[in-house]
């Protein structure tokens, strides 16, 4: 596996479809990328960030410390969301 370095490079082949498909999506629409454990993807743009978590599918859902995580960064003004190949984004 050839290996990069940097911020919003790849960094290895996501074994995972799902996030393969949001890595390479959100690339091409000019985000830099690091994802390095929860949430699945920081994501930024300028003076702009969000959080990412990847599933599968739609019906994939938040575990409940995901889930009660993101609402706490939420009410604190960060943008967090959920991606999946089969609709994009959502809350």
């Amino acid at each position: 596996m050839k290996k990069y370095k940097g911020f919003g490079e790849r960094t290895k082949v996501y074994e995972n479809q799902a996030e393969e498909a949001f890595r390479r999506t959100i690339i091409r629409q000019g985000w830099k990328v690091s994802r390095r454990g929860w949430p699945d993807f920081v994501c930024y743009k300028n003076e702009e960030f969000i959080l990412v978590e990847v599933k599968k599918t739609q019906n994939h859902h938040l575990k409940k410390a995901q889930s009660l995580l993101s609402g706490f960064l939420s009410q604190h003004g960060i943008k967090t969301w959920i991606w999946s190949p089969d609709i994009g984004f959502w809350k």
